[in-house]
This record gives structure tokens, sequence and C-alpha cells, in this order.
């Protein structure tokens, strides 16, 4: 089964104007484009942090929804949402 690494999330996210909401580049396997996730960057300030989060979301998708629909949702044109991250305790 398919996981994602943190190399395979882009450092740097194009914000969404109007928002704190930011597009993340993310490699996808056998693709020669990234997919997107969206991720509310004031969830967490440090952005090696939110990037584990999205991996970690990610991750558990594929578990649950398989491989194929995570990068269809990765590809879609909105890209595909990634819920705030947990504070550390909760």
């Amino acid at each position: 089964m398919h996981t994602f690494g943190v190399d395979d999330i882009s450092e740097n996210a194009q914000r969404i104007h109007g928002t704190t909401f930011s597009y993340f580049d993310v490699k996808l396997p056998d693709r020669a484009l990234p997919g997107h996730a969206v991720a509310n960057t004031t969830d967490l300030v440090d952005r090696d942090a939110l990037r584990e989060h999205i991996v970690t979301t990610l991750d558990a998708m594929v578990q649950e929804h398989g491989l194929d629909a995570v990068i269809e949702a990765l590809e879609s044109a909105d890209g595909l949402r990634i819920g705030p991250a947990t504070p550390a305790g909760r």
C-alpha cells in the first residue's frame, strides 16, 4: 500500500486569496503533475508540523478510501481539503 512522506509535500504553499487557506503541492505516484492539498495555514504555525499533519491525514485517507480516490481528490480543481490539526495532548 502506498504511503506519503513529508518529502511528497511542498515546503512552500500558495495562499488562497482572501482566506487563511493555502494549496500545498503533493507529489503523486506515477504522475508527472502534483496534486493539491488545501490546509488552513493558521492551524499550526510550524510549517513542518503542518506538512507532517498533511502526510498523516493523506495516509489515513488512503487506508480508508483507497489510493485512487485520494489521488482523484488531490487532482481535482479544488484540491483535497485537509482538516485541522489537533494540538498535542488532545
